[in-house]
Protein backbone atom coordinates (compact mmCIF):
# COMPACT_ATOMS: atom_id res chain seq x y z
CA UNK A 1 0.00 0.00 0.00
CA UNK A 2 3.01 2.58 0.01
CA UNK A 3 3.52 5.19 -3.00
CA UNK A 4 5.95 6.79 -4.66
CA UNK A 5 4.89 10.01 -3.02
CA UNK A 6 4.45 9.19 0.45
CA UNK A 7 8.69 7.45 0.49
CA UNK A 8 9.54 10.04 -0.90
CA UNK A 9 7.73 12.84 1.68
CA UNK A 10 9.71 9.76 4.45
CA UNK A 11 13.24 10.49 2.88
CA UNK A 12 12.56 14.58 3.23
CA UNK A 13 12.90 14.95 -0.56
CA UNK A 14 10.02 17.45 -0.22
CA UNK A 15 11.11 19.02 -3.90
CA UNK A 16 10.55 15.64 -5.76
CA UNK A 17 6.98 15.67 -3.79
CA UNK A 18 6.20 18.85 -4.78
CA UNK A 19 7.48 17.79 -8.51
CA UNK A 20 4.41 15.08 -8.14
CA UNK A 21 2.01 16.90 -6.94
CA UNK A 22 2.38 19.63 -9.85
CA UNK A 23 2.49 16.49 -12.14
CA UNK A 24 -0.91 15.43 -10.62
CA UNK A 25 0.13 12.97 -7.67
CA UNK A 26 -2.77 12.81 -5.20
CA UNK A 27 -1.79 14.71 -2.21
CA UNK A 28 -4.21 12.86 -0.27
CA UNK A 29 -1.59 10.26 -0.18
CA UNK A 30 0.41 12.28 2.35
CA UNK A 31 -2.48 12.36 4.93
CA UNK A 32 -0.45 15.62 5.90
CA UNK A 33 -1.97 18.30 8.71
CA UNK A 34 -2.55 21.75 7.09
CA UNK A 35 0.60 22.95 9.31
CA UNK A 36 3.19 19.95 7.82
CA UNK A 37 1.84 21.13 4.42
CA UNK A 38 2.90 24.79 5.41
CA UNK A 39 6.01 23.49 7.01
CA UNK A 40 7.13 21.24 3.85
CA UNK A 41 5.97 23.03 1.06
CA UNK A 42 5.28 26.35 1.93
CA UNK A 43 6.94 29.21 3.12
CA UNK A 44 7.81 30.97 6.62
CA UNK A 45 4.30 33.24 6.03
CA UNK A 46 1.98 30.17 5.28
CA UNK A 47 3.57 28.34 8.48
CA UNK A 48 2.11 31.67 10.15
CA UNK A 49 -0.89 31.70 8.61
CA UNK A 50 -1.66 27.96 9.19
CA UNK A 51 -0.74 28.89 13.38
CA UNK A 52 -3.10 31.90 13.19
CA UNK A 53 -6.22 29.34 11.61
CA UNK A 54 -5.32 27.25 14.91
CA UNK A 55 -3.88 24.30 12.83
CA UNK A 56 -2.90 21.59 15.49
CA UNK A 57 1.29 21.23 15.83
CA UNK A 58 0.77 17.70 17.89
CA UNK A 59 -0.58 15.89 15.08
CA UNK A 60 1.52 13.55 12.81
CA UNK A 61 1.48 12.18 9.56
CA UNK A 62 1.91 8.39 8.20
CA UNK A 63 5.45 8.79 9.60
CA UNK A 64 5.43 9.49 12.64
CA UNK A 65 6.59 13.34 12.39
CA UNK A 66 5.28 16.58 13.61
CA UNK A 67 5.40 19.65 12.10
CA UNK A 68 8.52 20.42 14.39
CA UNK A 69 10.30 17.70 12.60
CA UNK A 70 9.09 18.43 9.53
CA UNK A 71 11.09 21.55 9.88
CA UNK A 72 14.15 20.24 11.17
CA UNK A 73 14.07 17.59 8.01
CA UNK A 74 13.62 20.89 5.81
CA UNK A 75 16.22 22.61 6.54
CA UNK A 76 14.32 25.68 7.50
CA UNK A 77 15.86 27.36 10.69
CA UNK A 78 13.23 30.17 10.35
CA UNK A 79 10.47 27.85 10.38
CA UNK A 80 11.72 25.61 13.59
CA UNK A 81 12.16 28.65 15.55
CA UNK A 82 8.74 30.05 14.59
CA UNK A 83 7.55 26.91 15.56
CA UNK A 84 9.30 26.48 18.85
CA UNK A 85 8.22 30.10 19.78
CA UNK A 86 4.64 29.01 19.49
CA UNK A 87 4.84 26.35 22.06
CA UNK A 88 6.10 23.36 20.34
CA UNK A 89 7.92 20.15 22.11
CA UNK A 90 12.07 21.01 20.79
CA UNK A 91 12.78 17.12 22.17
CA UNK A 92 9.69 15.67 19.90
CA UNK A 93 10.28 12.10 18.97
CA UNK A 94 9.24 10.37 15.43
CA UNK A 95 9.19 7.03 14.54
CA UNK A 96 10.96 4.15 16.75
CA UNK A 97 11.81 6.58 19.36
CA UNK A 98 14.48 9.41 16.91
CA UNK A 99 15.01 12.23 18.11
CA UNK A 100 15.70 16.01 16.93
CA UNK A 101 18.98 15.54 15.44
CA UNK A 102 17.94 12.58 12.63
CA UNK A 103 15.83 14.14 11.13
CA UNK A 104 18.25 16.95 10.15
CA UNK A 105 20.35 14.13 9.41
CA UNK A 106 17.93 12.54 7.63
CA UNK A 107 17.22 15.43 5.23
CA UNK A 108 21.19 15.90 4.88
CA UNK A 109 20.76 19.52 6.49
CA UNK A 110 24.02 20.00 8.76
CA UNK A 111 23.47 23.41 9.37
CA UNK A 112 20.01 22.67 10.95
CA UNK A 113 22.05 20.20 12.87
CA UNK A 114 24.46 22.69 13.61
CA UNK A 115 21.70 24.92 14.95
CA UNK A 116 20.32 22.02 17.12
CA UNK A 117 23.24 21.63 19.19
CA UNK A 118 23.97 25.08 19.70
CA UNK A 119 20.55 25.91 20.81
CA UNK A 120 21.29 22.74 23.25
CA UNK A 121 20.54 19.57 21.86
CA UNK A 122 22.38 16.47 22.93
CA UNK A 123 24.80 14.98 20.84
CA UNK A 124 24.68 11.69 22.63
CA UNK A 125 20.84 11.49 21.98
CA UNK A 126 20.28 7.95 20.73
CA UNK A 127 16.37 6.49 19.40
CA UNK A 128 14.80 3.99 21.23
CA UNK A 129 16.76 0.98 19.79
CA UNK A 130 19.62 2.81 20.85
CA UNK A 131 21.53 4.23 17.83
CA UNK A 132 22.75 7.03 17.46
CA UNK A 133 23.13 10.81 15.27
CA UNK A 134 26.42 9.72 14.31
CA UNK A 135 25.94 6.20 13.15
CA UNK A 136 23.27 7.38 11.16
CA UNK A 137 25.48 10.38 9.44
CA UNK A 138 28.01 7.62 9.05
CA UNK A 139 25.04 4.99 7.27
CA UNK A 140 24.17 8.23 5.47
CA UNK A 141 27.47 8.91 4.19
CA UNK A 142 27.25 12.27 5.19
CA UNK A 143 30.92 13.55 6.09
CA UNK A 144 29.53 17.09 7.18
CA UNK A 145 27.09 15.90 9.58
CA UNK A 146 29.91 13.42 10.85
CA UNK A 147 32.38 16.40 11.07
CA UNK A 148 29.68 18.64 12.93
CA UNK A 149 28.65 15.41 15.72
CA UNK A 150 32.39 14.75 15.96
CA UNK A 151 33.35 18.30 16.75
CA UNK A 152 30.46 18.65 19.68
CA UNK A 153 31.57 15.66 21.26
CA UNK A 154 29.92 12.38 19.73
CA UNK A 155 31.10 9.31 21.21
CA UNK A 156 32.78 7.01 18.65
CA UNK A 157 32.56 4.11 20.29
CA UNK A 158 28.99 4.19 21.32
CA UNK A 159 27.42 0.61 19.91
CA UNK A 160 24.61 -0.70 18.94
CA UNK A 161 24.66 -3.83 16.66
CA UNK A 162 28.04 -2.54 15.52
CA UNK A 163 30.03 1.27 15.81
CA UNK A 164 29.67 4.52 13.53
CA UNK A 165 32.69 3.16 11.94
CA UNK A 166 31.26 -0.17 11.40
CA UNK A 167 28.40 1.91 9.20
CA UNK A 168 30.62 4.16 7.92
CA UNK A 169 30.44 3.40 3.39
CA UNK A 170 33.03 5.60 2.11
CA UNK A 171 36.43 6.19 2.58
CA UNK A 172 36.22 9.81 4.03
CA UNK A 173 34.09 8.88 6.94
CA UNK A 174 35.76 6.23 7.50
CA UNK A 175 39.06 8.27 7.86
CA UNK A 176 37.78 11.13 10.08
CA UNK A 177 36.05 8.71 12.48
CA UNK A 178 39.74 6.75 12.86
CA UNK A 179 40.95 10.11 12.87
CA UNK A 180 38.89 10.07 16.34
CA UNK A 181 39.95 7.90 17.60
CA UNK A 182 37.88 5.00 16.57
CA UNK A 183 38.98 1.51 17.04
CA UNK A 184 40.20 0.40 13.76
CA UNK A 185 39.06 -2.97 13.91
CA UNK A 186 35.45 -2.05 12.66
CA UNK A 187 36.88 -0.48 9.36
CA UNK A 188 36.07 -1.67 6.21
CA UNK A 189 39.58 -2.19 4.84
CA UNK A 190 38.13 -2.76 1.75
CA UNK A 191 36.46 0.47 1.48
CA UNK A 192 40.12 1.84 2.52
CA UNK A 193 41.49 0.38 -0.31
CA UNK A 194 39.00 1.76 -2.63
CA UNK A 195 37.90 -1.91 -3.77
CA UNK A 196 34.61 -2.85 -4.07
CA UNK A 197 33.10 -3.75 -1.00
CA UNK A 198 32.02 -8.17 -1.17
CA UNK A 199 28.15 -9.10 -0.75
CA UNK A 200 29.26 -12.38 0.68
CA UNK A 201 29.62 -12.35 4.81
CA UNK A 202 30.44 -15.70 4.59
CA UNK A 203 33.64 -15.42 2.45
CA UNK A 204 34.42 -12.14 4.10
CA UNK A 205 34.82 -14.39 7.74
CA UNK A 206 37.11 -16.78 6.18
CA UNK A 207 40.57 -16.94 8.47
CA UNK A 208 43.87 -16.35 7.03
CA UNK A 209 44.51 -19.96 8.26
CA UNK A 210 41.42 -21.32 6.76
CA UNK A 211 42.44 -19.37 3.51
CA UNK A 212 45.76 -20.75 3.50
CA UNK A 213 45.19 -25.04 4.63
CA UNK A 214 42.64 -24.83 1.72
CA UNK A 215 43.53 -22.74 -1.30
CA UNK A 216 44.23 -25.57 -3.16
CA UNK A 217 42.80 -29.38 -4.29
CA UNK A 218 42.84 -31.50 -1.55
CA UNK A 219 42.26 -35.24 -2.55
CA UNK A 220 40.12 -37.74 -0.47
CA UNK A 221 40.32 -41.26 0.55
CA UNK A 222 36.57 -42.26 -0.45
CA UNK A 223 34.38 -41.82 -3.14
CA UNK A 224 32.03 -40.04 -2.33
CA UNK A 225 33.68 -37.89 0.71
CA UNK A 226 31.47 -35.68 2.66
CA UNK A 227 33.87 -32.65 3.24
CA UNK A 228 33.77 -29.52 5.72
CA UNK A 229 35.73 -27.05 4.06
CA UNK A 230 34.66 -23.55 5.40
CA UNK A 231 36.62 -21.25 2.38
CA UNK A 232 35.40 -23.86 -0.43
CA UNK A 233 31.66 -23.80 0.77
CA UNK A 234 31.85 -19.84 1.55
Amino acid sequence: GESALRALSGWGRFDAVRLLLEAGADKGLLKWTPLIEAVALGSLTDVEAALAQGAASDERDPGGRRAWLTALQVGDIDKARLLRERGVDPDDRGDFGSPPLFAAIDGHQPDMLRWLLQEGADVHQTSDRGRTALMLAAEMDDVECVEILLNAGADVEAEYIGTALRRAKSRPVIMRLLDAGANPADAKQRVILGLEETADEALAGITPEEFRRTLTRTFGTGNPERMHVPFWEA
